[in-house]
């Protein structure tokens, strides 16, 4: 089996054989007694054709392998820069001697891929029904995606005065930058879904306006109240909810948080907070959770 076949560098281990006609893969079975998907495929939580886009931008079809990445996935600017990347940890390659940087090169196929961003026009309208989705966080914006493209009608509420929840309004701007998301997010819309920003949903727009406009509304308003801690002093002053405070950082306005910085709490937020006490001054910072360090 030739490189170009599957998955570039790693068929010396891969249990996948593919048939190839014309120069084009026809077929890929597995070698073993029972047929499985590539390895990366088969953990991304997405499903994505990771072979296909890898394939694609090795021989400089960006524009191809960005138009592969948006066949399951709305937000790839967004999964090149924070995606957990589990399909590094299976992929074959590794055993080898590393996995593909499969997150890095969707990042790159996504900055490089431009006249396909450019040439996305609206789905053609195959359903009479319309979808109201409440949240224009990553759910709600990936089921705009799907139902769209499945011949839908699709609105989207938003209650804030930009789209994009939590990525545009939570996860630092060094992290991921709001740009990135804003792209991810005007290519949702050129598909033909319709986001309307400061419309939130309770007061002078109910459910049972949405109900009578729509034949369905799908809530995805994410979860955005903080896990509060029922122990003395936790309304001191300079105790922050991680949330709240990275809203005010994103909005660029200024906080004092001294030089000593403690954290609690070990998951992503939670490092979250600590890179940006950094950039805001603190001299020390230190995060304490109750996972170890290989569980964090």
């Amino acid at each position: 089996m030739q490189a170009s076949t599957i998955c570039l560098r790693c068929h010396q281990k891969c249990h996948l054989v593919a048939e190839v006609i014309d120069g084009k893969v026809a077929a890929v079975v597995d070698a073993q007694a029972a047929n499985r998907t590539p390895a990366c495929r088969e953990v991304c939580p997405l499903g994505m054709d990771i072979p296909g886009y890898v394939i694609a931008a090795s021989k400089g079809k960006f524009d191809k392998a960005l138009e592969i990445i948006r066949d399951s996935n709305p937000f790839p600017q967004v999964c090149g820069r924070i995606c957990h990347h589990p399909c590094e940890v299976e992929c074959i390659r590794g055993a080898v001697d590393e996995p593909v940087a499969i997150m890095s090169l969707k990042r790159f196929v996504a900055e490089h891929g431009r006249k396909a961003e450019a040439t996305i026009t609206a789905v053609r309208r195959t359903r009479k029904e319309t979808v109201a989705i409440v949240g224009s966080g990553p759910a709600g914006l990936t089921a705009a995606h799907d139902l769209v493209k499945s011949g839908y009608g699709v609105t989207v509420y938003e209650g804030a005065s930009e789209a994009g929840g939590m990525l545009s309004r939570i996860i630092p701007e060094f992290k991921l930058p709001k740009a990135s998301v804003q792209a991810d997010i005007e290519s949702i819309r050129r598909l033909g879904v319709e986001i309307k920003t400061n419309s939130p949903v309770g007061k002078a727009i109910t459910l049972e306006d949405l109900r009578q406009r729509h034949n369905a509304v799908l809530l995805a308003i994410g979860s955005w109240t903080p896990a509060a801690l029922n122990l003395p002093g936790s309304d001191l002053h300079g105790v922050y909810y991680a949330l709240p405070l990275l809203e005010e950082i994103k909005k660029g306005k200024s906080v004092d948080l001294g030089s000593r910085v403690v954290i609690i709490g070990g998951g992503n937020t939670a490092i979250d907070v600590a890179r940006a006490a950094i950039r805001l001054g603190a001299k020390e910072v230190h995060v304490t959770c109750l996972e170890s360090r290989k569980t964090m």
